[in-house]
């Protein structure tokens, strides 16, 4: 069923993208129990996360160092899936997905400029939507964003159907002087560095 290869509610502009970036691109998805194809994939990942985040110029808090994706690999067991969109031989763009039984997450996803033009961020959602469903996950959580009109992060995300919800989310630090060492860490995978 064609349908149940897209999320239920994508809008038509989106579904269109969908299409053509499943002519253009090969896509790859891997979770710890592929051992080091899980672990190359999530190398290469954090190769285009980087420069993507530095493009944008994204808060310091979304500039995941390399470790922090190799450690997420390393611990997460089977709750982690990286997914890539491939150009021929090159990554164009990929996406990091976390699940429990019931929910999986869109955690953080990464676009070169082809990846842009071949839509395949639309390509790297839909295909851990489908990671999540083939685990048993009854929802899937594309994260948060603003209601503002210029939020195109969020309208991006809304694209794919389904409902917002409203959240709060809150940092305590609870241990400010071990906050302070663990952050000093040179390889503690901080993203404020």
């Amino acid at each position: 069923d064609a349908n149940l290869d897209r999320p239920k509610g994508m809008r038509s502009d989106r579904r269109r993208c969908l299409n053509s970036a499943r002519r253009s691109l090969r896509s790859t998805l891997t979770s710890p129990a592929a051992g080091s194809e899980h672990l190359e994939q999530t190398r290469i990942f954090a190769t285009l996360y980087t420069p993507a985040m530095e493009r944008l110029g994204a808060d310091p808090f979304l500039r995941f160092s390399p470790s922090y994706f190799m450690r997420q690999a390393e611990l997460l067991a089977n709750k982690m899936s990286v997914q890539l969109c491939w150009d021929g031989a090159e990554p164009v763009a990929g996406a990091v997905f976390l699940a429990d039984a019931r929910y999986g997450h869109y955690h953080l996803g990464a676009l070169t400029d082809a990846g842009r033009e071949y839509s395949a961020g639309t390509l790297s959602i839909v295909e851990g939507a489908r990671w999540a469903r083939d685990r048993g996950c009854r929802w899937f959580h594309l994260g948060g964003g603003n209601t503002r009109n210029d939020d195109t992060l969020f309208q991006f995300k809304q694209s794919f159907g389904g409902s917002p919800f409203e959240y709060v989310a809150f940092t305590f630090i609870i241990d400010p002087e071990e906050f302070a060492r663990i952050k000093s860490l040179p390889d503690a995978g901080w993203p404020y560095r």
